[in-house]
């Protein structure tokens, strides 16, 4: 709690610093943590004296009854007197403090008695206490002690339900680990920032073994429910509600919420007004006007008390009454309505079935959609459309080999009976179930070609009406044949149709808008980093205009960020995903983890491991239990190019491993930025044939056209320095957009030159993106040239701007010398304890130095001594 709310502790300290001010009120709503709030502000610190006292309903009208303990420290001859009663407790007060400040905390104030509000009254004037007041509106306050609140002396303090950030906090300080961004968005989510429902629902899905530690990171492996121990906040509300109380909240539970007008025909406006006040409903809408419960919580845990007989009772008295309209429900009345009608047994129509699953893949509740879609029978004309909307949630699960079985299972004899468009959807599902099979792009190339004969059959003689849809169709179907040589990293070969298809003038705009998307991946990665970034703003414009279903928006995102990766614009990447890694909870729960990988992947490219690791142990522990082949190893290779940037070997080739394990098949952008990190990792630790196979791979994408990926490579690779690297790395620079072209251009000239100038001009536009790492590759090269022409203002000047650097850098190799360059007398100590196998904390706390020091240090004595290990320093110093 502290942590979270540090912001709120350290203005009511302030406040109650002040003599003069008589306490503070703390408002907010049931459940957000006041008393842990109140606990917190106090801390543990024996320089003040707590007194809390919390009312209950029953001893409201009992004379000193909100005072309760202290009430028995007053001599029982001195109970008829009322000034006896205050001073025998403010003794009593007195002593247990034994001179330090009192506190007294007021919790439940709306249960307080005048007596006893008398006696705090009393106390206040005295000087004798301060005051933090609890409630969860000020109206509750009773008057005599909310008139301080008028006069200035007690001031008011609102808590906010916590945000996703304080509960991503609470977690990791309740958890001990690090949570994963799924996990933390869902328990937010559900819990909607309540502190206490936060805290029984984490401690229930530990004890059900939902949220478990896997690695260094927490999990859920499914989404939750709401069980025993969240139950336990609601048993005292349900034990003292009457019968008429019990049947309103049943059925809000189970429809979710009613109109007003409906809900007070049924249960009477008296008992409505009641259960308001009384903080049970809550009454929304300006226009149209609904009833639902305050507490969401509350619904889940009532309807799975309900029997099924009583559930189907409501059921239909609730169908009687609203005679539900498909087409004027809204998604949450929609989704409620299949929901209900599938938990009480009640028959569900096909076309409701099908509208409820397509919703609930769109709101990433796969679970729902296939329990949806499985009401649709298989003679029903919408078994096509429902067979299709169970593969999307078998793919949302990342099971391409169910999404492909439900596919199958549809007849030849339904096929025919569709429509070109309905075929067409179903080949375009079927294209994308196979994709990331084995059969791969093989099987999906088949499907293309056997649907274009159908289509070609069906265009000959047809009904002229059916010409712009199966010309629509005949555009869906090119699409899909793009993606697949996306998939193949055939990048080169689809630009010129792609563009040529959006610069149309075609009326078919998804058509156009599919066809720029793909253009801007495509001019990323072929050397038109600058046309790509401003293409994929355009296209994005242009969609935000159009009713697309999440999925396209998602593929539009991650090109959006491919588009800003491939420039080093690694500082927008990392904002671009803070935004997708606030979206709905049960997104992240099944997206979390690609999130947290691309994360990842931005902070490792540009050089900053320790900020890198913990989104990738987080990607990794998410999408070990739920991934794609393609995501998993990613990561896999991402996290051991972060840990060798931290020159730790053991966990890079642990990680290495793993990514060993991985089956495939992976599209040609995983694969690359895969085996580019891996590869990077074995260079810097060690292996000698590593930069040789980064320029070989350079070699195939330039020849493929992918300059913008060789160049990545090759300044990996440039470590090992040669006249073929650079005219390699020249040729992708000469055939480049942005900044990274001109650093490469700038790196050839001053290798050729043997000039320190441009290695500084690089390490200048290095610094214009942030790229610490390459910054400091580039100056360390400015400082070895400049030594060896004598130019020492130079070397003074680079050498300063690489110490700085030092300070945020990881160990990694960055420059090739003839190993001459002179160690300092701390460098030779560090390098002493590196090469007989001290890690990097075990020199931090020999030396008593920080581990960034060292990491620092160990950078300087690589770049030095041209060594790539560890155990190179071994008979070097």
């Amino acid at each position: 709690m502290g942590s979270a709310r540090e912001a709120e502790i350290a203005a009511l300290r302030q406040f109650l610093a002040d003599p003069d001010n008589l306490g503070v009120l703390v408002t907010g709503e049931a459940g957000v943590g006041k008393s842990a709030f109140a606990r917190a502000c106090l801390g543990q610190s024996t320089d003040n004296h707590p007194v809390y006292f919390r009312g209950e309903q029953s001893a409201k009208n009992i004379p000193y009854g909100y005072l309760g303990f202290m009430l028995a420290r007053v001599p029982p001859k001195a109970l008829d007197d009322p000034m006896c009663v205050i001073q025998g407790i403010a003794a009593a007060i007195r002593e247990d403090a034994g001179g330090k400040p009192v506190y007294l905390v007021l919790d439940n104030v709306q249960f307080m008695d005048e007596m006893s509000t008398a006696v705090i009254l009393h106390l206040v004037a005295s000087g004798t206490v301060r005051l933090i007041v609890l409630a969860t509106d000020a109206s509750l306050v009773p008057p005599d002690l909310l008139y301080f609140l008028d006069t200035g002396q007690l001031v008011q303090l609102d808590l906010d339900p916590f945000t996703l950030q304080q509960t991503k906090t609470i977690l990791h300080g309740t958890l001990g680990h690090y949570v994963g961004s799924g996990a933390a968005a869902v328990l937010y989510s559900l819990s909607r920032g309540n502190s206490r429902v936060l805290s029984a629902l984490t401690s229930e899905q530990q004890r059900t073994g939902n949220l478990v530690l896997r690695g260094e990171t927490w999990v859920l492996k499914e989404m939750p429910t709401f069980g025993g121990n969240v139950e336990d906040l609601f048993k005292a509300t349900w034990a003292r509600a009457d019968e008429a109380t019990r049947e309103v909240i049943e059925v809000l539970a189970l429809a979710r919420r009613l109109p007003l007008d409906v809900a007070m025909d049924m249960f009477g406006a008296a008992e409505l007004s009641w259960m308001e006040d009384d903080g049970l409903i809550n009454i929304e809408g300006a226009t149209q006007q609904w009833v639902a419960l305050r507490d969401h919580y509350v619904a889940d845990i009532v309807r799975r008390w309900v029997p099924a007989a009583r559930s189907r009772e409501l059921h239909a008295r609730i169908v009687r009454e609203l005679k539900p309209d498909m087409s004027a429900m809204n998604v949450d009345d929609l989704l409620a309505h299949a929901a209900w009608t599938q938990d009480c047994g009640a028959a569900l129509e096909p076309d409701t079935a099908l509208a409820a699953a397509r919703l609930a893949v769109q709101l990433y509740n796969p679970q729902f959609a296939l329990r949806t879609a499985a009401n649709i029978p298989r003679l029903d004309p919408l078994w096509v459309a429902g067979q299709e909307v169970k593969a999307a949630g078998h793919l949302l699960l990342s099971d391409a080999n169910s999404a492909v079985r439900e596919l199958r299972d549809v007849s030849s004899w339904q096929l025919d009976a569709l429509r070109p468009a309905e075929y067409v959807g179903y080949i375009v599902a079927l294209c994308d179930a196979l994709m990331p099979g084995s059969g791969g792009t093989v099987e999906v190339l088949a499907v293309l070609q056997a649907a274009r004969a159908r289509m070609a059959a069906w265009r000959t003689g047809a009904d002229p009406r059916l010409l712009e849809e199966l010309e629509r169709g005949a555009h869906r179907l090119e699409i899909v044949e793009f993606e697949v040589a996306v998939f193949l990293g055939d990048y080169a070969a689809i630009a010129a149709r792609l563009e040529e298809i959006y610069r149309s003038d075609s009326t078919d705009v998804e058509y156009r808008l599919s066809a720029g998307s793909l253009l801007a991946e495509a001019w990323a990665l072929t050397g038109r980093e600058l046309d790509a970034i401003a293409l994929i703003g355009e296209v994005s414009s242009l969609i935000g205009t159009l009713d697309c279903p999440p999925f396209r928006r998602d593929r539009l995102g991650r090109r959006e960020f491919l588009c800003r990766f491939f420039l080093g614009r690694w500082e927008e990447c990392v904002r671009m995903l803070a935004g997708a890694m606030s979206g709905p909870a049960a997104k992240l729960q099944y997206r979390g983890g690609q999130a947290e990988l691309f994360k990842g992947l931005a902070w490792a490219y540009a050089g900053r491991a320790n900020e890198a690791l913990e989104p990738l142990l987080g990607a990794v522990a998410q999408l070990e239990l739920r991934s794609g082949n393609d995501h998993l190893y990613l990561a896999y290779a991402v996290t051991a190019y972060a840990y060798a940037q931290l020159g730790d070997r053991p966990r890079v080739l642990q990680y290495l491993a793993r990514m060993g394990t991985c089956t495939g098949p992976y599209s040609w952008l995983a694969r690359s930025l895969a085996e580019n990190c891996a590869l990077m990792a074995r260079l810097w630790t060690g292996d000698p044939n590593a930069a040789a196979t980064l320029i070989r791979s350079a070699q195939v994408d330039i020849a493929r056209g992918l300059v913008v990926s060789a160049g990545i490579a090759l300044m990996g690779a440039s470590v090992a320095g040669s006249e073929e690297v650079e005219r390699l790395i020249e040729e992708t620079a000469n055939r480049r957009q942005g900044t990274l072209a001109d650093i490469g251009t700038l790196f050839v000239a001053g290798n050729r030159a043997k000039d320190p100038r441009p290695f500084l001009k690089a390490a200048d536009l290095a610094q214009s993106l942030r790229l610490d790492s390459a910054e400091a590759k580039f100056t360390a090269h400015a400082v070895e040239l400049a030594r060896q022409r004598g130019d020492r203002a130079t070397v003074r000047a680079a050498q300063h701007r690489l110490d700085t650097l030092q300070a945020i850098l990881p160990m990694r190799p960055v420059v090739h010398t003839d190993g001459s360059l002179a160690l300092t007398g701390r460098e030779r100590e560090i390098g002493l304890l590196a090469g007989g196998g001290a890690s990097n904390k075990d020199i931090a706390l020999a030396l008593d130095v920080s581990i960034r020091t060292v990491e620092g240090h160990l950078y300087q004595i690589f770049a030095k001594l041209n060594v790539k290990t560890r155990g190179e320093l071994v008979g070097r110093l």
